[in-house]
């Protein structure tokens, strides 16, 4: 039996490792080897994953809704292992509501995908606000992407004015925002976190853990953009209870996702 394969076997077999944030597809400007659902599925297998909930790379960039359609196929294909978020482009008319409507008959659809970047708005831009005002009224969980503590900052705020979504702070805010980042998780009932970062510094696991709330840590490993290894071990070997890790791998995630609606 392979090193890695003996390295699995220690996980109880009850863990359902839910990860909440993964992607498909490509986009100019990043190296990604492997785009397409069945990638996903595969290092799923390997690595013992049960589900994966994934968006598109491509629907950030060029074309919102081809990315979103190729998500509607493989949720489709791939019912019992994959769900995904459905991203959002607030720069076009029907790059909203719209978009998210069209979408949302498909039940494996669990929540909005926002890449403030890449649209060329802050976080809590005006043009945003009746995305997180549908998620608050639906119970919807977002996903926004973070990378400074202002984004930390600019999300805890919304978090105030829209308390019925479920909002997650992917990454943390990176290396400026992880201080910021667990103490609003800590302090909003609403904010939650997860932490994929390919150089990520040492011990930012137990620092969220410590410091904010362990409840509200969710797993997310950023692949196929990312080697989904690397965070898996980060939490495997992370200095902090078995217990824990479990929460952050699964308890968490399942929990999230029973509560909220598209």
């Amino acid at each position: 039996m392979a090193i890695g394969d003996k390295t699995l076997q220690f996980l109880p077999e009850d863990i359902e490792v839910i990860d909440m944030h993964t992607h498909i597809d490509t986009i100019s400007g990043c190296n990604i080897r492997s785009t397409e659902a069945e990638s996903v599925i595969k290092y799923m297998d390997k690595l013992n994953f049960k589900k994966s909930v994934i968006s598109s790379i491509g629907s950030i960039g060029h074309d919102f809704k081809l990315g979103n359609d190729n998500v509607d196929k493989a949720i489709t294909k791939h019912p019992d292992k994959l769900f995904g978020y459905v991203t959002v482009n607030p720069n076009y008319e029907d790059g909203t509501i719209k978009e998210i409507e069209r979408l949302r008959k498909n039940k494996n659809f669990i929540g909005i995908k926002i890449h403030p970047s890449h649209c060329g708005v802050s976080v809590n831009a005006e043009s945003l606000n009746r995305v997180y005002a549908y998620a608050h009224e639906m119970h919807s969980i977002v996903l926004v992407h973070t990378w400074s503590d202002g984004d930390i900052a600019g999300l805890t705020e919304i978090s105030k004015k829209f308390p019925e979504m479920k909002l997650i702070m992917a990454h943390s805010g990176a290396l400026g925002g992880v201080k910021r980042c667990a103490e609003s998780i800590k302090n909003n009932k609403n904010l939650y976190c997860d932490f994929p970062m390919a150089s990520a510094p040492f011990g930012m696991i137990e620092y969220l853990v410590k410091n904010g709330d362990v409840s509200k840590i969710l797993f997310g490993t950023d692949a196929t953009l990312a080697d989904p290894r690397i965070t898996y071990g980060r939490v495997l070997f992370a200095d902090i209870d078995d217990s824990d890790k479990i929460k952050i791998f699964s308890e968490n995630a399942k929990r999230i996702l029973s509560e909220c609606n598209l």
